[in-house]
Parts: C-alpha cells; structure tokens; sequence
C-alpha cells in the first residue's frame, strides 16, 4: 500500500510501552484478589513518542496513533502535528530510559554519541 502527503517520523522515534491505565487497574484488582494472575496482553502495550519541549528543555510523552511504514519511517495518524520536534535517536534512550517531563539537551546529529568532557 502506498500513501502520499502523510506525516511520518523515523520509526526509532516510535517506543512501545504498557499503558499506565490499565496496568495501576490491574494492580488494584490484584490487591483485592491475591490469587488473580496479571497478565500482559498485547492490548496494553500502546505507542509512545517523545516530544521536545524548547521551552523547558524537557520531553512530553505522547500516545500516537500509527499507520504503514517502511524500513526508515513510520506514518503518524494522530499524535503529533506537522511542526513538533521529536526526539529520534538514540534509540536505546528512547526505548528504555526517557520518561515524560525528563530534561534533555538538544545536539545535532554528529554530536549525538559524543561523550560530554
């Protein structure tokens, strides 16, 4: 399938991560009956991306709404609007290590592995 005229952002730029709700749900019901077995279906796991904030120098996480994609970019059908800037590397921060409102510092792309001595 092709689409034409869509926004799109590298797809590392796209984490998964369990949605809160439902899992602080799961905990109460699991207190309340300490036999029930928590599960982790795929349903909770929505899509996550990080937005910088200029301003604070801090990141948003925003639930996105995805749509195709091919081996560099994803399409984001809701979620981001064309002008946001949006954290894409390194993956493994995005992934594991960002969470909302976490102080960032904005770098160009040959800094970005660069250690700060």
């Amino acid at each position: 399938k092709i689409e034409r005229a869509v926004l799109s952002i590298p797809i590392q730029s796209v984490t998964t991560r369990i949605d809160s709700t439902k899992n602080k749900i799961n905990k109460m019901l699991k207190k309340a009956n300490e036999e029930q077995i928590e599960k982790k279906e795929d349903s909770e796991y929505k899509e996550y991306i990080f937005k910088f904030e200029s301003n604070t120098n801090t990141v948003s996480m925003i639930k996105v709404k995805t749509g195709i994609q091919d081996n560099n970019y994803i399409q984001i059908i809701s979620g981001v609007n064309e002008n946001d800037e949006v954290v894409s590397a390194p993956y493994s921060v995005i992934s594991k290590k960002l969470k909302d409102k976490s102080k960032v510092k904005k770098v160009p792309p040959e800094e970005l592995f660069s250690s700060d001595k």
